[in-house]
């Protein structure tokens, strides 16, 4: 059985401050573990600023093999890497995948993370990274998973991936750009997605916030609903909450939500939050 806990939950930039404390302020990371099959491997999606807790939670549970998928390159999703002190580590491997259109992959993260803008290059770290393009299904052996992209549209290439252990599966769809047809989805993604356990989809906007940005790349809470209706999802958890929204704004959202008749149950992810996937 996988369980998946959420490590960064906001878009495009860190948010501190007690406005967010409740829902948290990091940037994307989702971190997916299957104990049944190996306590010492982990999958993380995405690795934004909450990348840095995670590494030191999973290195406390013995993990030392992660298996890193990004979504795409754009800083929010990437930003916590350089200071994930796994990378410090030589008793741990590190397996980076990422879209193809960004190839060679190790060269882009050699560019950033050397000086001036980072002050150790990342061959001198200690762990075993492996970069690594994806364009179509990858089976991790020993943590029984099935990784399964997908390309979305964005402002930039971004994949999303569809986790498959037995009769546990996640589809994680971040930074996914609705249409001004709000209804719009198109039948490879239904099929990709469909029957899914648990979607993580980005619902960064409102229906009015859309209109004034809907070239920026990301949905609205309508679009993602409708995601998890043709799905048939069980359970739908908004995702890349805007760095703006407060606690107050969300749970208010949340709450006119819950007054209406959904098939599934629905959630706004939260950092700290720790989920079973049946």
């Amino acid at each position: 059985m996988l369980s998946l806990k959420f490590y960064g939950v906001r878009g495009s930039f860190p948010s501190p401050g007690s406005a967010m404390s409740y829902f948290g302020g990091n940037t994307s990371c989702v971190a997916v573990c299957n104990e049944v099959a190996s306590q010492r491997e982990a999958l993380l999606l995405d690795v934004g600023s909450g990348a840095v807790s995670a590494s030191e939670e999973l290195l406390a549970k013995g993990v030392r093999r992660f298996h890193i998928f990004l979504s795409h390159l754009h800083w929010d999703h990437v930003q916590g890497f350089p200071f994930m002190s796994l990378l410090d580590r030589k008793d741990c491997e590190v397996d980076l995948y990422g879209p193809a259109e960004y190839a060679p992959l190790e060269q882009v993260f050699s560019q950033v993370m050397s000086p001036p803008l980072f002050p150790v290059d990342l061959k001198k770290r200690g762990a075993v990274v492996q970069f690594l393009e994806i364009s179509k299904p990858v089976h991790l052996e020993s943590l029984r998973v099935e990784v399964t992209p997908i390309a979305i549209s964005h402002s930039d290439p971004a994949l999303g991936y569809r986790l498959d252990s037995g009769t546990s599966s996640v589809a994680y769809l971040t930074d996914h750009q609705c249409g001004h047809d709000f209804s719009f989805i198109s039948k490879e993604l239904v099929s990709w997605a469909q029957g899914v356990n648990t979607l993580i989809h980005d619902a960064q906007y409102t229906k009015t916030e859309f209109s004034q940005k809907s070239d920026w790349g990301h949905s609205t809470y309508e679009f993602a609903v409708k995601m998890a209706e043709l799905a048939n999802a069980k359970r739908l958890i908004f995702f890349h909450h805007d760095p703006k929204r407060s606690d107050e704004e969300l749970l208010l959202i949340l709450k006119d939500w819950s007054t209406k008749a959904l098939p599934f149950e629905l959630l706004a992810a939260r950092e700290g939050e720790e989920f079973q996937i049946d």
